[in-house]
Formats: C-alpha cells, sequence, structure tokens
C-alpha cells in the first residue's frame, strides 16, 4: 500500500491484469518457487486504506494522491465504514481486481467487503491452501449495527464452505455450556441440601428447572439451523452483489 503513498491503489486485489500485486499472482509465484501449497495461508483484512485525494475529478486507480487519507495508515474498520456507506456514499467496483473503493469527502478508501472476502475464500477451499488469516475480527460489524452481525467473517465462512462445520461448532458450544451450568447448579443444590438450607435449595431447583427449560429451546434452535445449514450445503453459492 505505501511502496507508493502518492498514487491510489487497492491494498487487497484478488487480481490484476497488469500488476503482479495481487493475491492469486503472489500464490502462483510462491507455489513455483516451492511453496507447498497446503502450507499456505491467505490474509484476509478487515479494513480499508485511504488517501487523500490530489484532485476530486481524478478517482480512478492509478490517479495522483496527496499522500494517506483520513486514517493516517492505521486502516478503516469495516465496522466504521459500512455506516459510511449506509449514509448514501456510493461503493464502487473494481471487477479486474475484484475489490471496491468509495470516495467520501476528499478520502480514496480502498476496502474489502462481503463479496470480496467470499471470492478470496473461494480461492482458499477451490485450491485446498492451508486457510485464511484474519486482520482482524474486532473490525467487523459484531453488533449487526449495519445489518446482520459478523457479515464479513460470515462471508468468509460460507467463502471456506465451512458454515455446516461453523454451526456443527457453536451447538456444541452452546450444549457444553448448558452441561457447565447445570451441573454446578446441581453441586450448588446438593451442598445446600447438606446444610438444610431450604430456601436456596429452592431458589437452587428453579434454577436447574429454568436452565433445562432454556437448553430444551436450544436445542430445538439447533435442529432448525442444523437444517437450514444442511439445505444450504446442497445449494449453488451465490456471491453478495456488487
Amino acid at each position: 500500500h505505501w511502496n507508493d503513498p502518492l498514487k491510489l491503489e487497492h491494498h487487497s486485489p484478488l487480481t490484476a491484469m497488469h500488476d503482479p500485486r495481487n493475491v492469486n499472482d503472489l500464490a502462483k509465484t510462491l507455489v513455483n518457487a516451492g511453496v507447498r501449497i497446503e502450507k499456505m495461508i491467505i490474509g484476509i483484512p478487515f479494513y480499508g486504506r485511504s488517501y487523500k485525494l490530489y484532485d476530486s475529478n481524478m478517482t480512478t486507480p492509478g490517479s495522483p494522491a496527496l499522500g494517506p487519507g483520513s486514517d493516517y495508515g492505521s486502516g478503516v474498520p469495516i465496522h466504521t465504514l459500512c455506516h459510511v456507506i449506509r449514509s448514501g456514499t456510493p461503493e464502487r467496483y473494481l471487477p479486474e481486481k475484484k475489490v471496491p473503493y468509495l470516495v467520501h469527502g476528499d478520502d480514496w478508501i480502498g476496502y474489502d467487503n462481503p463479496r470480496s472476502v467470499m471470492e478470496k475464500a473461494n480461492l482458499v477451499f477451490n485450491n485446498a491452501l492451508a486457510g485464511v488469516s484474519i486482520f482482524s475480527i474486532d473490525m467487523d460489524d459484531h453488533t449487526g449495527s449495519c445489518g446482520k452481525k459478523w457479515p464479513m467473517m460470515m462471508a468468509v465462512i460460507h467463502g471456506l464452505k465451512a458454515y455446516m462445520q461453523f454451526i456443527t461448532a457453536k451447538h456444541e458450544a452452546i450444549n457444553e455450556s448448558f452441561r457447565v451450568k447445570i451441573h454446578r447448579a446441581r453441586v450448588s443444590l446438593n451442598a445446600y441440601r447438606m446444610n438444610g438450607k431450604t430456601q436456596k435449595v429452592q431458589e437452587m431447583e428453579f434454577r436447574i428447572q429454568s436452565l433445562q427449560k432454556q437448553q430444551q429451546e436450544a436445542l430445538a434452535q439447533q435442529a432448525l439451523e442444523h437444517q437450514q445449514a444442511q439445505q444450504l450445503a446442497n445449494q449453488p453459492q451465490q456471491l453478495p452483489p456488487v
């Protein structure tokens, strides 16, 4: 990115016609140099990089810039950029690079969105690479303030064809949490009974019943989520819109 801070360039292009500085060509170069493909991890940024425009009428990649933009080189998190987009700033797409950018005031910001990160994850899955690294997960819209929670992370998971594994791991974590909570409540219940604390016994019995009810509701929800995940796994994958 800062090889030439005076020229507008995207920091994470997947492909490019006349520039080897892109994810796909770099992966090919490493493989040709002898790097084992099953050891290769692709980095996916959850942030944008900004430049200060030299001329507001010159916004295509390769145009001159005055240097780093309002992020001063530190990166603009996706959970910040999504609000800029929601406010009406249009997203622009570079089909030859398979990445988006936007112009906000005198800032030119190249970034990744759910479509572009899904395509990067597709590259990893289709070529049996080792996996992906995310920088960084806290930069995603984890609160869902611009829509659904974790839009970037979920796009990566779908791109890796790993949604079923994600759902399974999620359910296992929830079930283990209930198991631990109920076990601890039963240990406390036995202790209260041994010490003759009637009020505490009643409270703990109520807590166990409440946890068991929540557990049954969670199991029903899990069955539905598993069914939906299976349906998604059987459908052709569709990229988010440009």
